[in-house]
C-alpha cells in the first residue's frame, strides 16, 4: 500500500537540472504539481496506517474541516520508484515535498514535487507546454513482485 491517486493537477514549476557525477551526468527534472485529492490518500505520507482514524482527525463526519487554523501541513516522507503519469506519458519518479491543506467534503489541496531522472524528450516537451495548465496526474507505488517458489513449467 502506498500513496496512490489520480486527479487533475496544475503544473506549477518545472526545473530541468543535471544529476549524477561530472563523469556521467544525466538530465533530471523536478515538477511541482498542485491538485485536489481525497483526504484518505494522505494517511500514508502522514504516517498513519488507519485511513478512517486519519480522516476523523482532520474532518468531522459530514466532511467539514475540524481545525480552521491550519494553513499547511508538511510531510517529510519521500517515495521512490513510483510511477507518475502526466497526461498520457509515464515515468519512474521520486515523490517528495508533500504539502497539503484540509478542505471541505474530506478533500485536501495537495502540492508535491516529482523528480524524474533521464526523462523522455516527449515528457519534457509536454510539461513545458503545460506550465500553469491542468494535466491528468496519476501516482502509483512500485509493483510488488510475488515471493515464493518459481512456477513449474
Amino acid at each position: 500500500m502506498g500513496l496512490t491517486f489520480t486527479t487533475l493537477a496544475a503544473v506549477q514549476h518545472l526545473n530541468i537540472r543535471k544529476s549524477g557525477g561530472d563523469e556521467d551526468p544525466i538530465t533530471a527534472i523536478d515538477v511541482k504539481l498542485t491538485g485536489e485529492v481525497p483526504g484518505e490518500v494522505l494517511a500514508i505520507p502522514m504516517g498513519s496506517d488507519n485511513p478512517v482514524e486519519f480522516l476523523n482527525t482532520f474532518w468531522d463526519l459530514p466532511g467539514d474541516v475540524r481545525h480552521f487554523g491550519i494553513e499547511a501541513i508538511h510531510s517529510w516522507a519521500e517515495f521512490e520508484n513510483y510511477t507518475v503519469t502526466l497526461g498520457r506519458l509515464s515515468a519512474f519518479c521520486k515523490v517528495k515535498k508533500i504539502v497539503w491543506k484540509p478542505q471541505g467534503d474530506r478533500k485536501a489541496d495537495l502540492t508535491l514535487t516529482v523528480s524524474i531522472e533521464d526523462p523522455a524528450a516527449a515528457l519534457v516537451n509536454y510539461l513545458v507546454d503545460s506550465i500553469k495548465a491542468d494535466v491528468r496526474l496519476s501516482l502509483e507505488p512500485p509493483q510488488e513482485l510475488p515471493l515464493g517458489p518459481a512456477a513449474a513449467e
